[in-house]
């Protein structure tokens, strides 16, 4: 008698595509291995029968799946140039299990690729770097995902979201380069890399440096990044900042 399993692997992609079950590739080994190992074009058939024809709507649900890629994209896009009035949502997935660890993140470490694809593809309204109220730029700071940072800066991602969280992440790590990236400015091209031959232009700051983020500073005995916000921008301690400077 044969069994599902026994199913040639073209005739398993009709039945998911059928199916469309996120639950049928965790059934065992062997049809995670199946699904896991198909190639894009069976992934893009899978993930155009869950979107809408709107370009916006495909990228921000598109962007929901695992199995989601920039091949895949390149496949699931329309060839025509969208309008840029909708902005897809970038997903937490992308950076939830982003953490700090011993060798520094690379060019090349997700989701760096498939982000530099959105961000630069013709054929994608340009992602809003501050979905969920700056969700990225939070977890890129704590992992000390130094090209995804900037990257993400350049895009336009603000740490003045949730009242400085990006600055204050910094901070807490006691790291005076990592809040001088996100509070200064610096030439860069669009894909957030330092030009290093640009002339130096005075630009504003990305965010005020806060009387509260002063005393963080202070709590977390983090002296460079105090002396910082104090002498270079100008920030004035509250009272209860100034008993916590004179212990």
């Amino acid at each position: 008698m044969t069994g599902l399993l026994d199913l040639p692997v073209e005739l398993l992609y009709e039945v998911q595509l059928h199916a469309l079950s996120p639950s049928l590739p965790q059934v065992n080994r062997h049809l995670h291995i199946v699904f896991s190992s198909s190639p894009p074009s069976f992934k893009t058939q899978y993930i155009l029968r869950h979107v809408s024809d709107c370009t916006c709507l495909l990228v921000t649900i598109a962007l929901r799946f695992p199995i989601c890629s920039e091949h895949v994209l390149d496949i699931v896009l329309p060839s025509q140039t969208p309008s840029k009035d909708n902005r897809p949502e970038l997903p937490r997935r992308l950076f939830r299990n982003l953490a700090p660890r011993e060798l520094p993140y690379s060019e090349d470490d997700p989701p760096l690729p498939l982000l530099r694809f959105l961000f630069t593809d013709p054929r994608v309204p340009a992602p809003d770097a501050n979905s969920h109220l700056g969700y990225a730029l939070a977890r890129a700071v704590h992992a000390e995902f130094i090209p995804l940072i900037r990257l993400l800066l350049a895009r336009g991602a603000s740490p003045r979201n949730k009242s400085g969280l990006a600055v204050m992440i910094a901070i807490r790590k006691k790291k005076l380069a990592l809040v001088k990236l996100l509070v200064e400015r610096e030439e860069t091209d669009e894909l957030g890399r330092p030009q290093r031959n640009a002339k130096k232009r005075k630009m504003g700051d990305r965010v005020e440096i806060t009387p509260e983020m002063l005393k963080t500073a202070v709590k977390a005995k983090a002296r460079d990044i105090t002396e910082y916000f104090m002498q270079e921008k100008g920030c004035i301690p509250d009272i209860q900042t100034l008993n916590l400077l004179m212990r």
